[in-house]
């Protein structure tokens, strides 16, 4: 408890000097610190200015208690020592000696014996700020919030607390786990006490970000940015208020114009590139981050989001530049590795890439490392070796195990191993009931088995937990339409999919498949040209061919298959659909 009141007295700027020595103390006894004394107001007319002398009963009744009270603190006696300080206070209502007492009593812990004095010392100087510190520090102690309030809103109206770090501090003294917004009324009031305080108000719109209080957190962040438009804190809350907001585009609008005036400042910068990133906006977010690199080049963070956004943006040289730096710079070595890994995977580096996975010690990547190559493996045939890999890996994480048991489970049904597919989900169903991975990793080992009524039970079973969810819509959507089954209800569930996700290719692909099973060519064609300008896979160039093949333009699917191969070589959706398209043509 001790040192909680010296933290609160410290952060607050609660006492300003150290104690004052006891030559001073008795100085101020035979009145000769009257420049003190002429300053008080004592509001009860009982303060002199006439120094008594040292024959005087009362004189030496102080004078005991003040030598009383110093020897017993020089022995450490601290309880004894504050209650002769404190009566000697009462009794010279010198501000040194009453001074004195408070620091003394506040050293014994005797927070009783302090406010007592503290009071004495407001009483005699109410336009003094140190004695509504002690007291604010004492209250605050105390929990007594209300009387603490007082003096601390007299504080602000002093201008003795006037920065937004002593506002969040001080408002965060109020704030209990049962009422964390105290804290943020604390700070209304200060900043409604000081409407042109620019720091007032941004430490209000910095609680309420704290908070989620949207509103109130754009109204005073703007406030801020309007009183002090060079700070750059000021900024960097007003553009999070505004994201919070729902208007992301205009919080990175007005930090682009903050970086026009002040293209030094680094955090609004910083904020900026990350900002970029969540409106989905990498070739931006790449340019300021290209930026930082130049102002802070030894800076790895910056330089490894920058090898992601490379990675991202398919600019792979200067990714693999910028990764193998970080990795000469010893920088987070497994992110770094598996980073590697990735990039090696997309330059179908097969063997490299392994080699980069398997540098992973950390466990928080170990685990999709593993994945990564049991994968690798099972691409090129290597099935029994990328399912004993999967059994070697072991994690105390139930997302992981997850992971563990779905990658199990789409391998071996790559694999054609359909029964040893369903049995390695239905274990890991078992250990996670009603997982919705493991569901759909079942649900598509049964299709693949053509159990399909047991292929629709899963995802059924997802769609009750969960049934706005979109993925399984459009599974059991795509499912009925390939197989030409109860083509109206799966055109509806396609309908609810794509009013979910509107953007999402592989359900604009499914849709466009079942209207050309409905026989609606023109709307067909529309929705699978769009889906492959999104998303160019062999499965929809297969299916915009037929499309076009059915509408009486076999020259043109022909030749969209053909590019399709020149893209993806030996892809199979492709190759088949080649293969009708000859039949149909009777090549």
């Amino acid at each position: 408890m001790m040192n909680r009141i010296y933290q609160l007295l410290v952060v607050m700027v609660l006492v300003s000097q150290a104690a004052c020595a006891t030559h001073d103390v008795a100085r101020a006894a035979h009145g000769q610190h009257r420049q003190d004394q002429s300053r008080v107001g004592d509001s009860d007319n009982t303060a002199t200015n006439t120094a008594k002398p040292l024959t005087d009963p009362s004189t030496s009744a102080m004078l005991y208690n003040l030598l009383v009270g110093e020897v017993a603190l020089k022995r450490k006696l601290t309880t004894i020592a504050a209650e002769h300080y404190i009566v000697a206070a009462e009794q010279s209502r010198d501000i040194d000696v009453v001074r004195r007492a408070t620091q003394v009593a506040l050293f014994s812990q005797d927070y009783r014996a302090a406010e007592r004095s503290a009071q004495l010392w407001l009483r005699l100087q109410p336009d003094q700020v140190e004695p509504r510190q002690v007291l604010s520090a004492i209250y605050v102690q105390q929990g007594n919030r209300e009387a603490a309030r007082e003096h601390l809103m007299a504080l602000v109206t002093l201008r003795e607390l006037n920065s937004s770090k002593q506002y969040l501090t001080l408002a965060r003294y109020f704030a209990t786990e049962d009422n964390q917004k105290a804290a943020l009324t604390v700070l209304e009031e200060i900043a409604s006490a000081r409407p042109d305080d620019g720091e007032a108000h941004f430490a209000a719109a910095a609680m309420a970000l704290r908070l989620n209080e949207q509103q109130l957190a754009l109204h005073y962040a703007a406030r801020a940015t309007e009183l002090k438009p060079e700070w750059p804190e000021a900024m960097l809350v007003y553009a999070q208020a505004l994201a919070i907001n729902e208007q992301p585009q205009q919080g990175v609008e007005a930090l682009q114009s903050y970086l026009a005036a002040h293209p030094g400042s680094q955090p609004v910068r910083h904020t900026l590139a990350r900002m970029l990133l969540e409106t989905n906006q990498p070739a931006a977010a790449r340019q300021q981050y290209d930026q930082l690199l130049q102002n802070e080049p030894d800076n790895n963070e910056v330089l490894f989001a920058l090898s992601l956004l490379n990675l991202q943006l398919g600019d792979l040289q200067a990714a693999r530049s910028h990764l193998l730096a970080l990795e000469k710079r010893d920088f987070q070595a497994n992110r770094v590795h598996y980073y590697l890994g990735k990039l090696a995977e997309k330059e179908q580096l097969i063997d490299q890439a392994i080699e980069w996975y398997s540098k992973i010690t950390d466990r928080d990547y170990r685990v999709d490392a593993a994945i990564r190559i049991a994968l690798l493996q099972a691409n090129r045939g290597e099935t029994n070796e990328a399912l004993a890999l999967l059994e070697q890996t072991e994690s105390k994480l139930d997302s992981q195990r997850i992971a563990l048991a779905v990658t199990r489970t789409d391998i071996l049904t790559r694999a054609g191993r359909f029964q040893l597919a369903i049995d390695a989900a239905s274990a890991g169903l078992e250990a996670h009931p009603g997982d919705v991975d493991l569901l759909f990793s079942r649900s598509s080992a049964y299709e693949r088995n053509g159990q399909f009524d047991l292929m629709e039970q899963d995802i059924r079973s997802i769609l009750k937990a969960h049934p706005e969810n979109a993925h399984a819509l459009n599974a059991l959507g795509y499912s009925l339409a390939d197989r030409g089954v109860r083509l109206q209800e799966a055109h509806q569930l396609l309908t609810e999919a794509l009013a979910l996700e509107p953007d999402n290719p592989f359900i604009i692909d499914s849709m466009g498949w079942v209207e050309y099973r409905l026989g609606n060519l023109e709307r067909a064609v529309s929705l699978l040209r769009r889906a492959l300008e999104i998303m160019p896979d062999g499965e929809v160039y297969a299916h915009l061919a037929e499309a076009l093949a059915a509408s009486g333009e076999q020259q043109e699917a022909r030749k969209l298959l053909n590019q399709g191969l020149t893209e993806s070589p030996g892809n199979t959706h492709i190759t088949a659909a080649l293969q009708r398209l000859d039949a149909l043509s009777g090549q």
